[in-house]
């Protein structure tokens, strides 16, 4: 899909371009939600609010992508539903290389 990580990082930083997933208010503020959808049936979503974007990336259940330590108490779990927090671009950019084939 993408040759290198700068190129994988390009296309998440340009998430205006993807579908507008969900728009609404927060307070005073305009929250847009952009997804990208992957073969694979995974998923990225950058939720913009103000200057502020995060990143989740939502994979499917029989995906055991997991970049944590073992010892970390963390598990690919984490990937398989939305939250506030999200993740790193570099997690993604990792996902994205180590899932090049199928994505």
């Amino acid at each position: 899909m993408y040759k290198n990580r700068a190129e994988r990082e390009a296309f998440l930083r340009g998430y205006k371009d993807w579908d507008l997933f969900h728009k609404f208010y927060l307070g005073y503020r305009d929250v847009r939600i952009h997804q990208f959808s992957f073969k694979n049936n995974a998923h990225v979503y950058a939720t913009e609010c103000g200057n502020v974007v995060r990143y989740n990336l939502l994979i499917p259940e029989s995906d055991n992508y997991n970049p944590f330590d073992q010892h970390s108490g963390r598990a690919p779990k984490e990937f398989q539903a939305y939250n506030l927090t999200g993740c790193s671009i570099g997690t993604i950019v990792d996902y994205m290389t180590k899932r090049k084939d199928v994505i």
